[in-house]
């Protein structure tokens, strides 16, 4: 597998990150993040014949994308532009894994902690819920990318002097702290997994910096403690789902599974074709009186596929296999396993860590069409068949 040397292509690349964290920004009906992705897409497109030859996971998620057009059959024209948003965030990292990222790796944090800041100071504080989030609209969306960007800000760490690493260790910080003001119970749990996997590699390279690192943490953490106590209540709460919002967030999971489950027995073929790509996207609540003005939306959306639920599904897994059928669900766990063997056999423990976080937080929401999701899949396709090649060029640059 070669690497592709380009200095251009590596600062695109550390913009998709921090501009997907300010989605909420645009230039007229166009995103700034739609920007980066569409000339990188374009880009890819013209790699995709060479690159397809020796990316053997490359040619699965080829195949994974082909499928998905299936839902097609069950859907129809509505599922049309959903997929070509889709694939176009699919193109535009055709040539991630075979890129020589230690320039990406160096300009991440310095953007990605200025976007963070940005999100701070620009959400949208009146209209919040009591969660922080950013300047999405779910918390769940948030917290994955800052998932995204502490990885990034790990493995870029060691790659420049004092100023770099402090930069690092702010956005790290300042990730955790935001994950602790959305209280998405997914999100805490699975950066505790990632920070877990993080230790073990750290002290068995260097036992006193894994203590320091506890030490610093124990810190961090008595400083949220004393002023931010009652936050920190509000997370312990939701954990223990006190409150009716609580349990109705885990209910609704059960609720969505119950009605995709209940549409697949009405309508086998849902299957093999899927009911459509973001279909139950339809299942919306809006208006004054939300139970009746939902029942209206389903009659008009979704009663022809007896999806009587008025929620999206949220689970990653499950959404897959009910909007796009078992085939695509197949191929990309197919995927899946292929990426989580290749990095136990090669001990890459720290990545490991951060694609298991990265795959419990799609459990919280519908992870396929997120930008995140996918330069976090990637960078982990990096690690599986570049990796060697990525470490001995960081250790000569």
């Amino acid at each position: 597998m070669f690497l592709i040397n380009n200095r251009f292509y590596n600062l695109i690349y550390s913009l998709f990150l921090p501009l997907q964290i300010l989605n909420a920004w645009s230039i007229g009906p166009i995103k700034l993040f739609y920007i980066p992705v569409g000339v990188m897409g374009i880009i890819g497109l013209c790699y995709f014949n060479n690159l397809i030859k020796y990316d053997r996971y490359l040619k699965y998620i080829a195949g994974f994308a082909f499928l998905l057009m299936l839902s097609v059959v069950m859907g129809g024209f509505k599922v049309f532009f959903p997929l070509l948003s889709l694939y176009a965030i699919l193109s535009s990292f055709i040539i991630f894994s075979a890129l020589e990222k230690i320039l990406f790796f160096r300009l991440s944090p310095y953007i990605y902690f200025i976007s963070l800041i940005l999100s701070f100071i620009f959400a949208p504080w009146p209209g919040l819920p009591y969660r922080f989030t950013g300047l999405y609209n779910d918390p769940n969306y948030f917290v994955m990318a800052m998932i995204v960007g502490i990885y990034i800000c790990v493995k870029s760490y060691s790659l420049g002097g004092f100023y770099h690493k402090l930069i690092c260790i702010l956005s790290i910080l300042l990730s955790l702290y935001f994950t602790i003001l959305t209280q998405s119970r997914g999100g805490i749990v699975s950066l505790l997994v990632f920070g877990l996997f993080y230790l073990y590699v750290l002290y068995k390279n260097n036992r006193k910096a894994a203590y320091t690192v506890i030490v610093l943490s124990g810190i961090f953490s008595g400083i949220l403690i004393n002023n931010y106590g009652e936050g920190l209540t509000l997370v312990v709460e939701r954990f223990a789902q006190k409150k009716s919002t609580d349990k109705g967030s885990s209910e609704s999971r059960l609720r969505e599974a119950s009605g995709a489950i209940a549409s697949i027995s009405f309508r086998p073929e849902y299957l093999l074709f899927g009911a459509g790509y973001a279909i139950t996207n339809h299942a919306r609540i809006s208006g004054d009186n939300k139970r009746e003005s939902s029942a209206i939306l389903l009659k008009k959306e979704l009663i022809d596929n007896h999806y009587l639920t008025n929620i999206r599904i949220h689970v990653t897994p499950i959404a897959i296999i009910y909007e796009n059928g078992l085939l695509p669900f197949i191929t990309l766990t197919i995927i899946v396993l292929m990426l989580l063997y290749s990095l136990y056999r090669s001990r890459d423990w720290l990545t490991l860590g951060f694609f298991l976080a990265l795959l419990m937080q799609s459990l919280t929401f519908f992870a396929i069409p997120f930008l995140p999701f996918w330069e976090g899949f990637f960078l982990v396709i990096s690690e599986c068949h570049t990796s060697k090649n990525i470490h001995s060029n960081i250790r000569e640059f």
